[in-house]
């Protein structure tokens, strides 16, 4: 197999082929044959990258057909060398999500338990209102960073 004529050299490269780096898209080991869903996992992350920006459309054809062709978890895994992982649209917002309700589900079910005290002890002063804005001065700063994470 004729390797991709594109790539930089590296440490490791030897006589046209690459390091035998593990990227996540490839289960199998660098001598094991790989499947045809890690070849797709493989194609996916390179659209993901393309859709990015990493790679220009005629790297992305080129590496898409050596990644089809690939036999091998070392030959797949040189196709995403020099690429960070991309998680899809789908994954990333459902991680997102688990992170928000990870945040706001303590912070409610503990600030209701404080103001249960607080309405069994009388209803005096509404001391639950320090833990509530100082914990929740941390929850809005742990959201925006969330939120600024959405771009990327």
């Amino acid at each position: 197999m004729a390797p991709m004529s594109n790539l930089p050299e590296r440490p490791g490269h030897r006589g046209g082929q690459w390091g035998g780096g593990r990227h996540r898209a490839v289960t199998s080991a660098a001598g094991e044959r790989v499947s045809d869903s890690e070849r797709q996992a493989v194609v996916e992350q390179l659209r993901l990258n393309t859709a990015d920006g990493r790679l220009d459309i005629n790297e992305f054809e080129e590496r898409v057909t050596f990644a089809l062709a690939a036999r091998t978890g070392g030959q797949l895994s040189a196709v995403l060398h020099d690429l960070p992982h991309v998680d899809s649209p789908e994954k990333a917002q459902a991680r997102r999500q688990r992170a928000v309700r990870g945040i706001l589900t303590p912070y409610v079910i503990v600030n209701t338990f404080l103001i249960l005290v607080w309405v069994a002890t009388g209803f005096g002063y509404f001391w639950p209102i320090w833990p509530i804005l100082g914990w929740g001065l941390g929850v809005v700063f742990a959201l925006a960073a969330i939120a600024g994470r959405r771009g990327r």
